[in-house]
């Protein structure tokens, strides 16, 4: 009988558990510098009618509407527009969109814009396919009824949401999700050459969302085999590209190494979801007004810290990673994991403490009352989290007290 101890290579491997994991990326992904030009043949796949929706004015003032609208008409579309799109957008923005479909009957629906642009786009094509109040659609409901087609151009490299089955929608000063396979988008058209133009405060907050997404996505216990190596590959181009495309706004193999990052961290959390840092993240960005991105690159190392007794191999391998793109002192392995996503933010200019953007120390509560209402990221978190513990964290993050291993200079 052969026993194992015949086969060196694979001494340590057994006994194991056997990989058992789900996954699903119905997306029609095209990529690459001047792919843009195919909105009209892609559009024309689901009909001859389409919505465009978009921001309140980067797409026009670039000159994107303009050049959808030629491409209509080379493949006989007729488009209307829905523009206005805010940042974090609300309930009132996805019930306008929907009146706009009402009236005008679109066979799909183009979100053109950042991830604040497709997700009410999605949230716009739910309740123009199915009916109802955008409330009935909230999680825990997931979504499984279909809807109308929709195509997404992302012009920031850093949500994902083109290939995610998540809308994020403002209710109040809470974040509220929308869940469900059916609103992926159909096909999702990356062209780098559209985040060119993006200024440094937006492609540093989209660039360190696709980062959190990247490592959360390995963190997170719904995490699986399948898109480990996706996000480790998103988590080391971000961290080579975000301070070039940062310093250096028209280096275009930046800007498509970031773009492709971004999507690999989207696939990622598709299907793995997201964890505390998002959980904590969110009453940021509806109390504050701060960018998703840049509250979840604030309290990263902060949550890295606290899941450090269960995700130390992941914290030393992420350090060997990254290779010596950082300097650090003579410390472990794992705490060097730590310290790299530090080292990061501080070349983007992100703050190391609320404090700094404004939080007062008596709203610490606040938040954590907010954030624990997330509980499907919490739940998803690799330690076991109490509300006590998110508001250590906030504090923590307040005062911008790390560990002694890591240090903020």
């Amino acid at each position: 009988m052969v026993e194992i101890e015949d086969y060196p290579l694979l001494t340590g491997i057994y006994p194991f558990r056997a990989m058992r994991f789900e996954v699903f990326c119905p997306t029609q992904i095209i990529f690459g510098e001047g792919v843009f030009s195919r909105v009209g043949e892609e559009v024309a796949h689901f009909g001859k009618r389409c919505l465009v929706v978009c921001g309140q004015r980067f797409a026009k003032e670039e000159g994107l509407i303009d050049k959808v609208f030629e491409s209509f008409q080379t493949w006989e579309i007729k488009g209307e527009i829905f523009h206005g799109v805010e940042p974090n957008p609300g309930i009132t923005t996805v019930e306008k969109g929907r009146r706009v479909c009402k009236e005008f009957k679109p066979d799909s629906i183009l979100a053109l814009g950042g991830g604040s642009v497709i997700d009410a786009a999605k949230a716009i094509a739910l309740l123009y396919s199915r009916g109802g109040k955008l409330e009935d659609y909230f999680v825990p409901h997931v979504v499984k009824e279909e809807v109308i087609p929709i195509i997404a151009i992302p012009t920031t490299a850093g949500t994902g949401s083109e290939v995610t089955q998540f809308s994020v929608i403002t209710c109040g000063n809470r974040k509220k999700v929308i869940m469900g396979y059916s609103i992926i988008p159909r096909t999702a058209i990356l062209d780098p050459y559209l985040t060119l133009t993006l200024p440094p405060e937006i492609t540093v907050a989209s660039g360190m969302d696709a980062f959190s997404h990247a490592i959360e996505a390995l963190w997170a216990k719904k995490s699986n085999p399948l898109i480990k190596p996706l996000a480790r590959e998103a988590i080391k181009l971000i961290f080579q590209n975000l301070p070039l495309a940062f310093s250096q706004g028209e280096n275009l193999i930046a800007r498509e190494k970031l773009l492709y990052a971004s999507l690999l961290a989207g696939i990622s959390i598709n299907s793995a979801g997201t964890t505390l840092v998002h959980a904590m993240g969110y009453p940021l960005t509806t109390l504050y007004d701060l960018p998703h991105g840049i509250a979840n690159a604030i309290l990263l190392p902060y949550v890295m810290e606290f899941n450090f007794p269960a995700i130390r191999g992941f914290l030393a391998q992420l350090s060997e990673w990254l290779g010596e793109s950082f300097h650090t002192a003579q410390r472990l392995k794992a705490w060097e994991g730590i310290q790299a996503v530090v080292y990061l933010a501080d070349l983007v200019g992100i703050p190391y403490s609320l404090e700094r953007i404004g939080v007062k120390e008596e709203e610490i509560r606040n938040l954590t009352e907010i954030a624990w209402e997330a509980q499907r990221n919490i739940q998803n978190n690799p330690r076991e989290t109490k509300m006590e513990d998110i508001e250590e964290i906030y504090r923590r993050a307040w005062q911008g007290q790390l560990g002694e291993e890591v240090y903020i200079e």
